[in-house]
Order: C-alpha cells, then sequence, then structure tokens
C-alpha cells in the first residue's frame, strides 16, 4: 500500500504542467468561435448606425460574448448619402459588436474622407457608433492644413477635433 502510494505521489508530482505555454495551449483548445471564414466580406449593421464594411483574410466570431477577430482586415463606412467616408486597414482588429468598438493593431491606417484626415499608428480604438478615436501610441496624423506627430490621440471625426497629449512635432496652415 505504501508503495503503491508512493507511486502515486511521484506521478503527480512529476507529470505537473506550467508555464504561459501550456496556458495558452490549454486555452486554444477550449476556446473556439462559433463561425470561421477565410477571405470574407461581413457587415456589421447595428439598428440606427451606419454600416460598416469589413473584409479580411480571415473572420471568427463569437455569438455568446458578440466579439469578432479579423486578420489583414480592410474596414469602409459610407456617409449618409452612402459614399465612402471612413475607411481603414489594420493586420488585426478585435470587435466588440454589442459596443461596436474596434481594437485595431498592427500597421493602422483611418481615414476620412469628409474630414480629409488620415491617422497611421500601431494600434487604435475606433468607436464605430461614437465616431471616436483613441491611441496611446505613436501616430502621425494629416489633414488639409498640415499635419501632426506624437503619441496619445483622442479624436471626434464628427466634429473634427483632435487632441495630441504629447506633440512632437506638426505644422497647420492657418
Amino acid at each position: 500500500m505504501r508503495l503503491a502510494l508512493l507511486l502515486l505521489l511521484f506521478l503527480l508530482s512529476s507529470c505537473s504542467a506550467s508555464g504561459p505555454d501550456y496556458a495558452d495551449q490549454q486555452a486554444a483548445r477550449i476556446e473556439h468561435p462559433d463561425i470561421r471564414l477565410e477571405n470574407a466580406v461581413c457587415t456589421l449593421n447595428e439598428q440606427g448606425s451606419t454600416p460598416v464594411t469589413l473584409r479580411a483574410g480571415e473572420i471568427t466570431y463569437w455569438t455568446d460574448e458578440e466579439r469578432m477577430e479579423a486578420a489583414d482586415v480592410s474596414f469602409s463606412q459610407p456617409d449618409s448619402e452612402g459614399q465612402s467616408d471612413i475607411s481603414g486597414s489594420a493586420q488585426h482588429a478585435r470587435i466588440d459588436t454589442g459596443s461596436e468598438i474596434m481594437y485595431l493593431t498592427g500597421d493602422v491606417r483611418l481615414e476620412s474622407i469628409s474630414g480629409d484626415l488620415s491617422i497611421q499608428t500601431s494600434s487604435l480604438i475606433f468607436d464605430i457608433r461614437n465616431q471616436r478615436v483613441d491611441s496611446q501610441d505613436y501616430v502621425s496624423v494629416t489633414f488639409s492644413d498640415g499635419s501632426l506627430t506624437g503619441r496619445a490621440l483622442s479624436a471626434d471625426l464628427r466634429s473634427m477635433q483632435l487632441d495630441l497629449l504629447e506633440l512632437e512635432q506638426g505644422e497647420v496652415i492657418i
């Protein structure tokens, strides 16, 4: 009996798994999206808001979590007359479909055609419903009257109000 107990104790102590790689592997086995699409075009359209069309190399969607993820993504949103107004791209997007917020990472570009505005950064949050943009990273912003570079951008695309917490350089024609 003691020998069996010692053998069991030895097996349990020698077979422990730890570390972030093991945890990531186990999470990947458990978490499965409800829908997975490749080379896909998807339209996000909540009642009362302007639809956003996504094009991506891969889109995954979790219905219960109202979460969508996309790789190699580009998107566009028309204005009230149906003409393309907001467009952008990123290497990766995580989208909360309930609140219509996009978390974009990797070579992010966002343009507002009506505002003649272009933003480039490594990560950005785009609130589709409220037309707000936030980034804590280094950003490059160009517009019809100049350009700005710096960190910590907060922008309202409707009013075209931009705030940079740390302005590195800029040129504005008045």
